[in-house]
């Protein structure tokens, strides 16, 4: 695919997002990022990473969640959680140190820090994760609090295998699914973008996620109309407080919404939305001989 061809794509589904044009020139939407991020994400050694977590997958619950299942979004998030391409991650793939233990936070709270997420093993995202490493066979460990940078107190990141991380994504956005559809009346009936949009938010802080949820139902009810979570994606809806800078994610959670539609036409990662029994049983000997 073509810089014109992702600009076209830009072009042609910003609006759905709640954009305007004015919020398309930001780093999120970078089309030489974009281009240089599927070439490595479709390369071989990646699609191997990808089969083999794929079938961890299965092993688990995590595929249950729809929003686990949007491999556009898993991967427009994941992106962003692990950094430029000249990052330990990558390199990782790069000198087939995929075995290399690395821990789940940003390197700002530890010096072996590879990714976003620093709190995958705090309160109820614990038994989640855990419970998901568990049933694929994937080992972890807690990280001491004692090795964290100063002043990094409240994370609880895991150390995993880099191989892992990527599950660890889908993990970690699965979890987002499953608050969402508690916080959400009927969130799994909501619009494919506004999905997106409501799990890019969240995942920027659950807060700004039920702040919002707050400004839709007093919209709503204003209007004397139900509530329609939709609004999301609605360009002229907005925090009138704009409690602590919401607008301003919610601005960026709409783009990595418009990047999660880039990415899901730009990588070759698909899964075959049918019973995943079967499809486990269809190309689980296919895998054996992965890692």
């Amino acid at each position: 695919m073509t810089e014109n061809e992702i600009n076209g794509i830009i072009q042609n589904f910003y609006p759905s997002y709640g954009l305007a044009k004015k919020d398309l020139k930001n780093q999120v939407l970078n089309v030489n990022t974009a281009l240089k991020k599927a070439e490595f994400f479709n390369a071989k050694e990646f699609q191997k990473n990808w089969d083999y977590t794929r079938l961890a997958l299965f092993k688990t619950e995590i595929l249950g969640y729809s929003n686990a299942r949007d491999i556009g979004l898993v991967m427009a998030i994941f992106s962003r959680e692990t950094g430029p391409l000249n990052y330990r991650y990558y390199k990782s793939f790069k000198k087939n140190q995929l075995d290399k233990k690395y821990v789940t936070s940003g390197a700002d709270v530890h010096k072996d820090g590879i990714a976003g997420f620093d709190f995958m093993l705090s309160g109820g995202q614990k038994r989640f994760h855990t419970t998901s490493f568990k049933k694929a066979n994937i080992t972890w460990e807690k990280v001491d609090a004692s090795e964290f940078r100063n002043g990094k107190t409240v994370q609880r990141p895991a150390r995993i295998k880099v191989k892992d991380f990527l599950f660890s994504g889908f993990s970690m956005i699965a979890f987002s699914n499953k608050r969402l559809k508690e916080e959400i009346d009927d969130f799994e009936s909501l619009s494919k973008e506004a999905k997106r949009v409501w799990a890019a938010l969240f995942f920027a802080g659950s807060g700004y996620a039920r702040h919002m949820k707050k400004v839709i139902a007093k919209h709503c009810d204003t209007k004397g109309i139900k509530k329609d979570y939709n609004l999301i994606i609605d360009s002229s809806m907005k925090s009138t407080s704009n409690w602590k800078n919401v607008n301003s994610r919610l601005t960026n959670a709409r783009r990595m919404g418009l990047k999660s539609e880039i990415f899901d036409q730009i990588l070759e990662m698909e899964f075959l939305d049918i019973d995943m029994e079967s499809l486990f049983n269809k190309v689980k000997d296919s895998f054996k001989n992965l890692w």
